[in-house]
């Protein structure tokens, strides 16, 4: 996600209300950090959640509870205090809590305080609305390119390929959708055929936008 992101902010400058909402495969702490250092509204659900919100079979949750003020987890009604980082395969870190007498342990990732806070923050109504955008805004640019148009694969090799393949795909998705919207102007409460558009010249780019809005996706 964070070199997704970056990308995006070379190209645009994002606005300060500016919404990010990704597919719970991107519900990682690393990911959740990030967005809340560089201050971007982020709407990411835990899988469980994601399967609930998509009317799919839950996923058991590690169900435990975590006191802010002290940083202890209370599992099963004993508190656990944090003792130490510890390095976890590929060298991910967590965090490793201890009751008092050394029997029961908990491990979590290091940064499970962000996913707690996105957890929270995913169950509110508001945040489920705009999750459920991507369904309208991201999810339909996919299924046209895919299967519309056809572009399952890159046929060149090498990164700067790809890319060149990919936008000559999202400029004719693009083109499309500006096309489709002109059709839908209407003139006198009138909707204008296509024939009748390009004769009469009734509409140029400035009013496609207009008709497409001002939306920016990610």
């Amino acid at each position: 996600m964070q070199p997704q992101i970056k990308n995006v902010q070379e190209n645009i400058s994002l606005k300060k209300d500016t919404k990010i909402a990704a597919d719970c495969a991107y519900n990682a702490g690393e990911n959740l950090k990030f967005l809340e250092e560089k201050q971007i509204s982020g709407y990411i659900p835990a899988i469980s959640q994601a399967q609930k919100l998509d009317g799919r079979k839950q996923n058991k949750e590690d169900k435990y509870e975590y006191d802010w003020d002290k940083d202890e987890i209370i599992l099963n009604g004993i508190r656990l205090k944090f003792q130490a980082l510890w390095k976890h395969r590929r060298n991910k870190k967590q965090r490793v809590y201890k009751s008092e007498d050394g029997k029961v342990m908990k491990r979590v990732p290091e940064f499970f305080r962000e996913r707690l806070r996105m957890k929270a923050k995913m169950e509110t109504e508001e945040s489920k609305k705009v999750y459920s955008l991507r369904k309208i805004v991201v999810e339909p640019v996919i299924g046209n390119v895919k299967y519309n148009l056809g572009f399952n694969e890159f046929l060149v090799r090498g990164l700067n390929g790809a890319k060149l393949e990919l936008n000559i795909a999202s400029i004719t998705h693009n083109l499309k959708k500006i096309w489709i919207a002109r059709g839908k102007i209407c003139k006198n409460n009138k909707n204008l055929f296509f024939e009748l558009i390009i004769n009469e010249n009734y509409l140029n780019c400035e009013t496609a936008c207009l008709a497409s809005g001002d939306i920016v996706s990610i």
